[in-house]
């Protein structure tokens, strides 16, 4: 992902990073899918969401001696009330992230595959994560749209360096505390910028980027284009041959998509139809009673939000 920014800077090609995969020299990180592709393995790329857990070894003990997972989430409040009796719509907090699954003859070899994502930490770096969390049984990633299909994997890779570069340079000029974690968006909201400008839509629920640093998002990946086009170098499979066309392509895309993203920070009725249908796919299981109930009552509000607005 730096080797972008240093493209941006002016710096030489043969100064970034680099490394060799069939036998080509990969500068940048889609050229190194490409080159795992080519090698026989499969890369599987997809935003997918989980309900965080933050109790992973609380158990309690049956009579048979097994132990059974107590599951352990943060509730919150999505800002949704019945009208009938005022009961409020919960959310359990989820974890999201860009997935991208590696298996074949080198990586991801073994019985399971190399797991990444990509999301914004609070650890306080935008960057691609091993995900190699516990399971816990009661908790199963959800896919929020259909494994990308190889071109729009490359693409998805691309843009994660593109946001990865925006999202740690606005942290880091603004001091932002958290690498800007929980300001600049929370993880999910990283990678749904990405899903938005692939596909157009997005099932990712919730969203809570705001609005003042979305619009710092945007001006930066603006600044980050005008330096790509203004830098004169060239981008591509290490040769040189190809020109950073891609790459400001991908940028315009990304501008559009965080331009459009939805806020679930603040809920009108207008926006109320979108959200519930958001809520439905991003929870795809009810492992909590508060989340059937909050789906029952966010359908009540959507279907009355959809008979005098659409």
């Amino acid at each position: 992902c730096r080797n972008y920014y240093k493209l941006s800077c002016g710096e030489p090609m043969e100064d970034c990073f680099k490394v060799v995969c069939n036998g080509k020299e990969c500068v940048f990180p889609e050229e190194l899918i490409k080159g795992l592709e080519d090698t026989g393995h499969t890369v599987e790329v997809c935003p997918r969401v989980i309900i965080s857990n933050f109790g992973m070894q609380f158990c309690v003990k049956e009579e048979d001696g097994s132990f059974t997972t107590i599951p352990t989430s943060i509730f919150l409040r999505t800002g949704i009330e019945r009208s009938s009796d005022g009961k409020p719509a919960y959310f359990a907090a989820p974890h999201g992230g860009m997935d991208v699954n590696i298996s074949g003859p080198l990586v991801g070899k073994g019985t399971r595959p190399a797991w990444l994502q990509f999301y914004v930490s609070i650890g306080g770096l935008t960057c691609f994560h091993p995900d190699e969390d516990q399971d816990a049984p009661w908790a199963a990633k959800t896919s929020l749209a259909d494994i990308y299909s190889s071109e729009d994997a490359i693409r998805a890779i691309r843009m994660c360096a593109i946001v990865s570069i925006t999202f740690n340079r606005i942290a880091t000029e603004f001091n932002l505390p958290f690498g800007g974690y929980g300001i600049l968006g929370m993880c999910n909201d990283s990678s749904t910028l990405i899903d938005f400008a692939l596909r157009g839509q997005t099932n990712s629920y919730p969203l809570l980027s705001t609005g003042r640093y979305l619009n710092h998002i945007v001006s930066y990946l603006i600044k980050y284009k005008e330096e790509l086009s203004s830098s004169g170098k060239l981008v591509g499979d290490g040769s040189g041959s190809k020109v950073v066309g891609p790459v400001i392509n991908d940028i315009l895309c990304l501008i559009k998509s965080t331009s459009q993203l939805p806020s679930d920070l603040h809920i009108s009725p207008a926006t109320l139809i979108g959200m519930s249908s958001r809520y439905e796919k991003s929870y795809g299981g009810s492992v909590f009673q508060s989340t059937a109930d909050a789906k029952a009552i966010l359908r009540e509000m959507a279907d009355t939000a959809r008979e005098y607005l659409e």
